[in-house]
């Protein structure tokens, strides 16, 4: 049923809110913070989807299967990468996810050194109080090593190509103008890539076993199951870890020196504050599924057969399940937020996001000198996070 229908019908019983893309992208928390009490779910006519934007209606539409389909063979991410892990089900996407398990639990013991490392360089570089963006120097180049790493291309990618893939594929994908228009950017970096994966399937170049290219190989898969799960990968490990990080960045530069002293010297306190960051403000805008039966949320009637949104940053902040959940409160303890998803498609890579965050916020957390230069100013919706990190040492 076309969406128009779809949501006429639901105008007739439930008078739901309609949602432009346009305010949520300007500041998205006063508005899903307005709605969640008076349109819980509501409707965003340009991705024709509804959204829902309460926890336990996020809940449900993420995780409970039996009433909501993660396989979209129409979604912005299949019709550009083609058949996916997060847009599959059943053994299909379980194969799929199991065979990329050992990429995700070896963890890189140069992890820690690595961060330390680049972070001592950039506080050399910036040694007479020019501000530097962490966001860009620190964070950036540390998640495309960490993707090249995961992917097992070391050898024939370097982190400033990785840089210049992950934006343009991951707009690509979510490109939510009309599908298919003219980007001859994004079409060159995926010639790019697949020029990059032949050379690994052909054999020419191998991967470490315990890495996506690697996996793939095991499996014998072809060049384009390889070429899919590696733009894939790309895309998960681009904007999403990208924006958290440059967050949970934001929040150690500018907590006070007693809580940085704190944090420098406890694990388990640093787990918390990466945590209560993503939840805060959360990376990623929504988790999209598709109605398997007709169903309720918050007591408005859902046909079968209807994209509907969870909406993440919305979820995160509910009061019903997060007691001041506008405010950021670094020892909250509760890190059982939405921001990596939930159920059989949480994320695969969410304990590596978690490693990186832990050792960036070690790394500034444990150097009294370095300052914030601005106020963060935090940009976007789909994708979130600050537009830039300035931190000055003296």
């Amino acid at each position: 049923m076309p969406f128009s229908e779809i949501r006429d019908r639901l105008g007739e019983r439930h008078a739901p809110a309609e949602v432009a893309l346009a305010e949520l992208e300007a500041d998205p928390n006063p508005v899903l913070r307005r709605l969640r009490e008076e349109s819980p779910v509501a409707v965003c006519t340009e991705l024709e989807a509804l959204l829902a934007l309460r926890w336990a209606d996020v809940q449900t539409v993420v995780s409970t299967a039996e009433l909501f389909r993660s396989d979209q063979p129409d979604s912005y991410l299949t019709r550009f990468v083609g058949p996916n892990m997060l847009h599959s089900e059943g053994q299909e996407h379980r194969a799929a996810r199991s065979a990329m398990l050992p990429a995700f639990r070896a963890a890189d013991p140069r992890m820690p050194a690595e961060v330390a490392g680049r972070y001592a360089e950039l506080r050399g570089s910036y040694a007479d109080g020019t501000p530097c963006d962490l966001a860009a120097e620190f964070c950036v180049p540390l998640v495309a090593r960490a993707t090249i790493d995961l992917l097992g291309c070391e050898d024939t990618v370097t982190p400033a190509q990785m840089d210049r893939w992950g934006p343009l594929v991951s707009e690509g994908a979510f490109d939510f103008r009309e599908f298919g228009t003219p980007r001859d950017d994004v079409d060159g970096v995926r010639a790019e890539i697949l020029s990059m994966v032949a050379e690994y399937v052909a054999g020419r170049r191998r991967a470490r076993p315990d890495t996506v290219l690697g996996c793939m190989a095991k499996a014998s898969s072809s060049q384009d199951e390889t070429r899919r799960m590696v733009e894939f990968m790309i895309i998960g490990a681009d904007a999403g870890p990208r924006e958290g990080l440059s967050t949970v960045l934001a929040c150690v530069l500018t907590a006070d020196g007693e809580m940085r002293r704190r944090l420098a010297a406890s694990p388990a306190l640093r787990q918390s504050f990466v945590d209560e960051a993503l939840r805060w403000e959360s990376p990623i805008g929504g988790i999209t599924r598709e109605a398997r039966v007709g169903t309720e949320l918050s007591g408005v009637a859902i046909e079968a057969g209807t994209r509907v949104i969870g909406v993440l940053p919305s979820a995160n902040r509910d009061p019903r399940r997060w007691p001041d959940g506008d405010a950021f409160v670094p020892d909250r303890g509760d890190r059982a937020h939405l921001s990596f998803g939930a159920g059989a498609h949480g994320c695969i890579g969410a304990a590596l996001s978690r490693r990186l965050a832990d050792a960036m916020v070690l790394a500034v957390a444990s150097d009294p000198a370095v300052r914030p230069y601005a106020v963060p100013e935090y940009r976007g919706w789909w994708y979130r996070g600050p537009s830039a990190v300035l931190a000055s040492w003296n």
